[in-house]
């Protein structure tokens, strides 16, 4: 015969398995959904401040335009012609895209394709192209 005690200790301890087997994962779930959601407002972030500069230079308000930004992970900034494309794109989900057509075509010197992180950003108005230069940052 089991004692009252041990077997409401065994009814706890039952419990307590069931939140951890049935907790752990849904916790994990959630920082995982949180941390998605911070890099998409980063990479959203990017894409305004990017895409406020490049306008500023295309339409004569400004020749140059230097800032610091920072690019999360799965995240790519590319040019193609007069287009200008910011994907943020995480495995296994559809990509998340702000993409703007400019007036000049625009030329990508360097690009964070490569890695995420801080830059500096410089886009500027040279011989009819709008050339958009990342360097890391110190």
């Amino acid at each position: 015969m089991v004692s009252r005690s041990l077997e409401k200790m065994m009814l706890v301890a039952v419990g307590l398995t069931t939140a951890v087997l049935v907790g752990a994962p849904v916790l994990l779930y959630a920082i995982v959904t949180m941390d998605s959601a911070a890099q998409v407002r980063q990479a959203e972030t990017l894409a305004d401040t990017i895409h406020n500069a490049t306008g500023k230079v295309d339409t004569g308000n400004a020749s140059e335009v230097t800032f610091e930004v920072v690019v999360p992970k799965y995240t790519n900034v590319t040019a193609l012609g007069n287009t200008l494309t910011v994907v943020y794109r995480r495995e296994n989900t559809e990509p998340i895209i702000w993409s703007e057509t400019y007036g000049h075509n625009i030329v990508m010197l360097a690009g964070p394709s490569f890695a995420p992180g801080a830059f500096y950003v410089q886009v500027k108005h040279v011989a009819d192209v709008i050339e958009i230069r990342f360097s890391f940052t110190t």
